[in-house]
């Protein structure tokens, strides 16, 4: 816990930062999750004055101990949306919180805020949010027509992948797949 709550680190390459990131990424496997890694990860994952890495390495973690304990699923996902729509979070910190999101399922706060994420201004957002939503399938319904708009967006990746979520979200089902 010391390691973790030390604070700010001055880099990705900084001994600390690693000890930092070698310590939450074994919060993250901890057997049984306990509220102890819970709470650290949580602290982690949302603490600003530590290194992005290193909160990218919590939400990680944070994420993978919500998957794997029901009971810790839903403060995991507050905690993830949180920092995602942190206005000043590094790029790679909110992708990656995308991509951990995914872990955790079709939450409906979860759909919700991928769906708005689709119209991001940063191109790696929009990606990681048709990704996941398309790796939800039809349990991300609600965000139809957000893909559909999405199928406008100036880059090629964003485009298929949302044509690729449309289409596993509505396969079978015509009036879906027509807009109706």
């Amino acid at each position: 816990q010391l390691v973790l709550r030390e604070g700010s680190t001055h880099g990705r390459h900084d001994p600390g930062a690693r000890s930092q990131r070698l310590a939450v990424d074994l919060v993250g496997r901890l057997t049984p999750v306990t509220d102890e890694a819970v709470g650290l990860a949580t602290d982690v994952c949302r603490n600003r004055s530590i290194h992005d890495v290193v909160r990218h390495d919590a939400c990680l973690s944070l994420a993978a101990l919500g998957a794997r304990e029901p009971s810790v699923r839903q403060q995991a996902i507050e905690t993830l949306l949180q920092v995602f729509q942190e206005s000043d979070a590094d790029l790679s910190l909110r992708t990656e919180v995308v991509y951990a999101l995914g872990r955790l399922g079709p939450e409906p706060s979860v759909v919700e805020t991928l769906a708005h994420a689709l119209q991001d201004r940063e191109l790696f957002i929009r990606r990681a949010a048709a990704s996941t939503l398309a790796q939800f399938g039809v349990s991300a319904r609600s965000a139809l027509p957000a893909l559909r708009t999405a199928l406008n967006d100036a880059d090629p990746e964003v485009k298929a992948t949302a044509q690729r979520a449309i289409e596993q979200m509505t396969m079978g089902d015509s009036s879906v797949s027509e807009g109706r």
